[in-house]
């Protein structure tokens, strides 16, 4: 994880260098959080950049802004590009790698293929790339949005930067809130991910930004899960246990793939079925590393925190229970209106949700109690792709036709009324809509969750996780994953989806002792347990005197 912040006009900036030298380090200040390891600088007169480091792989020789041999093309990169030893092996005869960078890759990926250079790239990344050549700059975001990147257009100068924060140092950025992207986001009704300030964008997940001499920048989409969807009418050509079998081998090199690191890493085990299962798989790759959970009334109500102690001990791994004593702890953080503030400030958007503080919390313990941590392993992703909302804490009876019925319909309904929805990309809400025929209501709510991921999971966890200097990550949402999830025919959706089977099934393969009928539970509020209510009246009533 990293962060950077730039400008470029083609035409040639404005001002001194000097002066965009102060501008960047501004920017960089707003966003050293992300990158607290190395700060550097380019400036060639067309386009200035700023980089701020989170050393994770080739922590000596890893420096950016990467060049290539010839000095004329230049990349950023925020993120992690997970397989890129077996891509660095179809260029061991025609390039010279300066570093063991995992992001150097990109380079010769761009010089052989042009703007199809990410079509082979496996990982979570943002980056910008500078090719004084032709120049052009590109801009682009992973598959599944895991890493920001916003920009805006000042006059002729295109402004771009890892969070809104670093934006909004320049003093001639646009700064006016739209309130109805803050409306909409509540409830999910966004074809794309929203910036909540007018004429700044958040550049789509699985897209680029390319700014050409003579043209207007355009968004292009590079990724797209449309044709991975199985017909709904054809019959299947593989059984559930094929999908169950290689669900299990993907997932397995999806973790291994995470875990590449050269500096220490973690997990937060809830002990829940999606984070036991990722705990599980890490512990067949690596011996030993720290698992957090959060010791909470409502996790110790629901057996959350019992479930976590029992995998850590089954997997012999040392399990941090970080111990939540409400109000006490709102004592200990001295929270107040500057705290809440800072909340804001940190996620970079007009909402607070409790979900977020409490994990913001969590990594902040992380980082506290063992500062040399900068990875973090996460559970996410499962839900949204795998029958995750099917089910849940205290429910009784139910079954698949009736959650479809009723939950999902009512979701597919919306997003089938965005259809004509007009949007400066090719949002998800726009492009399935245009073949909406062929998809029943789950591959719907499943197309959804691509953008609702980009507002919510994504968006948090990568900004709490940054705040403290760590990088979380993600293994449920490699792509190759979500594709293979999406492309499950409707005909086997009860045996695979209903209640994360397809989940369970793993879990039963890697670890035996963990119970088969172990509720889904939510993160923060669960029937009959009113402590997260309770600590949300008290934050109030600390910021807004009116209510005290």
């Amino acid at each position: 994880m990293c962060g950077f912040a730039g400008l470029v006009n083609l035409s040639g900036l404005a001002g001194d260098r000097p002066g965009r030298q102060r501008l960047l380090e501004d920017m960089l200040s707003r966003i050293a959080h992300r990158g607290p390891d190395d700060e550097t600088f380019f400036d060639d007169g067309i386009l200035a950049l700023g980089f701020r480091r989170l050393s994770i792989v080739d922590v000596e020789g890893g420096r950016q802004p990467l060049q290539d041999d010839s000095n004329k093309t230049i990349a950023v990169v925020n993120g992690e590009i997970y397989n890129h030893q077996e891509l660095r092996g179809r260029f061991s005869k025609t390039y010279h790698f300066r570093s063991h960078s995992d992001s150097e890759v990109l380079l010769p990926l761009y010089h052989r293929h042009g703007l199809s250079f990410l079509d082979d790239v496996n990982g979570i990344y943002a980056t910008a790339l500078w090719d004084t050549s032709a120049r052009r700059l590109i801009l682009a975001r992973d598959r599944l949005g895991v890493k920001p990147l916003y920009f805006a257009m000042i006059g002729d100068t295109l402004l771009f930067a890892s969070e809104l924060k670093a934006l909004l140092a320049h003093p001639d950025c646009p700064r006016e809130p739209d309130w109805q992207q803050v409306q909409d986001a509540h409830a999910l009704h966004l074809p794309v991910a929203p910036s909540f300030v007018r004429d700044i964008h958040h550049l789509p997940a699985a897209h680029m930004l390319i700014l050409e001499q003579g043209r207007p920048p355009r968004a292009q989409r590079y990724w797209s899960i449309h044709e991975q969807f199985a017909d709904p009418v054809a019959p299947a050509r593989h059984t559930a246990d094929h999908y169950i079998e290689r669900f299990g081998a993907l997932l397995e090199d999806s973790v291994g793939r995470q875990l590449m690191s050269d500096v220490p890493l973690g997990v937060f085990l809830s002990g829940g079925i999606d984070s036991s299962l990722i705990t599980a798989a890490a512990s067949r790759r690596q011996q030993t590393f720290h698992c957090f959970t959060i010791d909470e009334e409502t996790t110790a109500m629901t057996g959350d925190l019992e479930q976590a102690r029992r995998v850590a001990s089954d997997l012999s791994l040392p399990l941090h229970p970080v111990r939540y004593n409400g109000t006490a702890m709102l004592d200990e953080l001295q929270f107040d209106l500057k705290y809440f503030e800072y909340m804001i400030w940190c996620v970079d958007s007009p909402r607070f949700n409790m979900e977020w503080f409490l994990k913001h919390e969590l990594y902040r313990y992380a980082k506290t109690r063992y500062p040399e941590i900068k990875v973090i392993l996460t559970g996410a992703g499962a839900d949204e792709f795998a029958g995750g909302y099917s089910t849940s804490y205290n429910m009784h009876g139910g079954s698949w036709d009736s959650y479809l019925n009723t939950h999902v319909e009512s979701h597919s309904r919306f997003f089938r009324s965005r259809e004509n929805a007009q949007t400066r990309f090719d949002g998800p809400a726009t492009a399935f809509g245009r073949d909406r025929h062929k998809r029943n209501g789950y591959q719907h709510m499943m197309h959804m969750n691509l953008v609702s991921l980009q507002v919510y999971n994504l968006w948090f966890e990568d900004r709490v996780s940054a705040a403290h200097g760590i990088e979380a990550r993600v293994p449920f949402l490699d792509h190759r994953l979500v594709e293979l999830l999406v492309s499950v025919p409707p005909e086997h959706f009860q045996a695979l989806f209903w209640d994360k089977q397809i989940i369970r099934a793993q879990l039963r393969g890697l670890l035996p002792s963990y119970p088969g009928d172990f509720p889904k539970v939510p993160f923060v509020f669960v029937p009959g347990n009113h402590s997260i209510t309770a600590l949300r009246l008290a934050i109030v009533e600390r910021v807004f005197e009116a209510f005290s």
